[in-house]
């Protein structure tokens, strides 16, 4: 017993001693860069560790996909966003079955999806909540399978894309008319669209409420296309 809780109490000592190796500031409009050491900018401030760095005591992910024809892919990302909470459920894109046909798709052990459209379009990008892998694992796979592009609600995906390899270019404004299944007007907030390119590269642009303040909203046809002839100049 004695020998089971000294190895509990090494692992968590040892967690705790990388998780000071980096400092975190929070400043999400990047106004005031700390002094001293190397800081480099994320979506809420700024940190000293290096780009998507584990984080402490999380082991590397081992996700295993499998590919799904469309019928499979549709019960699959539908089983998916019923695991996901009611708060954040109406930002998951689940569509018809005739929508994944032409798609690659693919689904975790553990239920977690993603799909990839032939012009390299990534949709219904969505960790299963019961299962181990994580976000970054469902991306890797849909860039390694020709993703490059996708476009998604608000500030916390913003992060999630951005932290990522992803590249916000364009944004179109929330329609009410046009709200996805699920949103609630008495207790959700609308969030922008906004519309992203993959480069692969750190990010260090402005913050989601810089990046929707100084961008011109467009039309949501209008907002792809204006990304998708910004996706040779990465």
């Amino acid at each position: 017993m004695r020998f089971i809780i000294s190895r509990a109490l090494l692992r968590l000592a040892i967690c705790l001693l990388e998780a000071d190796k980096h400092r975190y500031v929070s400043d999400p409009e990047h106004k005031n860069k700390p002094k001293g050491g190397r800081w480099r900018k994320t979506p809420r401030g700024w940190t000293t560790a290096p780009l998507r760095e584990r984080r402490p005591g999380q082991p590397p992910a081992k996700a295993e996909f499998k590919p799904l024809k469309a019928v499979h892919m549709a019960k699959a990302i539908a089983n998916a966003k019923a695991s996901v909470g009611e708060r954040d459920r109406w930002r998951v894109d689940a569509h018809a079955t005739a929508d994944y046909r032409d798609a690659r798709n693919y689904a975790t052990k553990g239920g977690s999806c993603v799909a990839i459209k032939p012009n390299g379009d990534i949709v219904s990008v969505c960790r299963h909540e019961k299962s181990n892998e994580r976000g970054a694992d469902l991306l890797r796979k849909a860039v390694a399978n020709g993703g490059d592009r996708l476009d998604a609600f608000g500030p916390r995906l913003f992060g999630f894309y951005t932290r990522n390899g992803f590249e916000p270019v364009a944004v179109t404004k929330f329609d009410r008319s046009h709200a996805p299944e699920g949103w609630d007007p008495n207790k959700d907030r609308p969030e922008d669209i906004v519309f992203y390119r993959y480069t692969g590269r750190e990010y260090t642009g402005p913050s989601f409420n810089q990046f929707i303040a100084s961008s011109k909203p467009m039309p949501y046809e209008d907002a792809r296309a204006y990304r998708d002839s910004q996706m040779r100049r990465r």
